[in-house]
């Protein structure tokens, strides 16, 4: 081991942004937050309020997370891998994400029921060709191409070298986009739902052949002068659909379409998460338990390794559970996970600051940081 290796476990750090020009600046956040942005943006989903009682702010903080965004990607094209006739209908509800009052819900049942209520449609049962659906597609797509060239030109397994400069912190989070290629054309926002007392326009959309659906329970089929305040009382777990009217829709999960989609899912869920949870670590240190790194860099490598196993734990646990059906992540409205939350938001926010004291622009124009051990 080379003289000047520390023996044990160290962490540098060094504030050397004080020289970066104000211009330099501004151009280093723009690339930097351009990813991390485009995919909260893009991969948000529109909530639906069927109670006066809003989510709060820790209940939103989970739509934010790309475990939630990359979950409900997935569980789309899987619902639509099973659907017998997808429609207009089916398509707004599967991208909806709807609050009750206490939880998030985004099961088959609620895909069934919301066809009461709902007031605007997409177009067409597809993404039209020309769309901001398929313009964001595209560009995140671009950003993941980018970022997935850089990080292959500049990965390295050499423990001593720089960690990424602040203009490419979140070019993990953008390698993320190709997720959203499967479910690309099924991805609207062009949707609009309305459970308030004056629901005359509703009478007139319940009457379209588009909607128009009665395999529900009668007892289920809710009025559409209903109270707002009653939706939170009427959701409840141990209402549930007519198995003859999900099936109506949906094919069974057991058809060999819906079971390929969860094997892709799975191998392509342990194949990503697996590979980020192991750069993560691979060059921490010159050997394993031996950590040599600076500050940045160590805790950007805690961000993607606890965005990662967590990922692949909760992707492989409720797909092997059957629960894929569900566009809203299962344990959304758990508090173990809004506080996964709040811990990956601390993370990034703190990796962010560090990045950027610890920046500098080298002698070729780049952003960079130190060499390991700083000289």
């Amino acid at each position: 081991m080379n003289a000047t290796t520390p023996t044990k476990s160290t962490v540098y750090f060094r504030y050397q942004s004080h020289s970066v020009p104000f211009d330099q600046w501004i151009s280093m956040l723009t690339v930097c937050l351009a990813p991390l942005v485009t995919h909260i943006v893009f991969g948000f989903a529109e909530p639906v309020l069927l109670s006066d009682r809003p989510p709060r702010w820790t209940d939103r903080l989970a739509q934010f997370n790309p475990i939630t965004i990359i979950w409900r990607w997935y569980a789309i094209v899987y619902r639509r891998v099973r659907a017998r006739a997808r429609d207009r209908a089916d398509m707004a509800a599967s991208n909806a994400i709807f609050w009750n009052g206490s939880r998030w819900n985004g099961s088959e049942e609620m895909m069934l029921r919301s066809r009461n209520w709902v007031t605007k449609l997409p177009k067409k049962s597809r993404v039209a060709f020309i769309s901001p659906s398929t313009l964001a597609t595209v560009a995140m797509t671009l950003q993941g191409a980018g970022a997935i060239t850089y990080i292959v030109q500049t990965g390295t397994s050499n423990w001593r070298a720089p960690g990424l400069a602040l203009p490419n912190i979140f070019y993990p989070i953008a390698v993320l986009s190709f997720a959203r290629l499967p479910a690309s054309i099924w991805l609207s926002s062009r949707y609009g739902y309305d459970t308030s007392r004056k629901k005359k326009q509703c009478q007139t959309f319940k009457s379209s052949p588009e909607i128009k659906y009665d395999h529900v329970e009668p007892r289920y089929h809710l009025d559409c002068a209903s109270e707002l305040g009653d939706w939170s009382r009427v959701f409840q777990p141990s209402q549930t659909v007519r198995p003859a009217a999900a099936e109506s829709r949906l094919k069974p999960p057991s058809t060999l379409g819906a079971r390929l989609c969860t094997v892709i899912a799975l191998l392509m869920t342990c194949f990503g998460c697996g590979g980020c949870a192991y750069v993560s670590v691979l060059a921490a240190g010159p050997r394993p338990f031996v950590i040599i790194t600076g500050a940045s860099s160590l805790v950007l490598r805690m961000l993607y390794f606890t965005l990662s196993v967590s990922g692949l734990c909760i992707f492989v646990f409720y797909i092997l559970k059957g629960e894929a059906s569900n566009t809203v992540v299962p344990c959304m409205n758990s508090l173990w996970y809004k506080g996964l939350n709040i811990l990956i938001i601390s993370l990034a926010l703190t990796a962010f600051i560090l990045s950027a004291l610890e920046t500098r622009i080298g002698p070729d124009g780049q952003a960079t940081t130190y060499s390991i051990p700083p000289t």
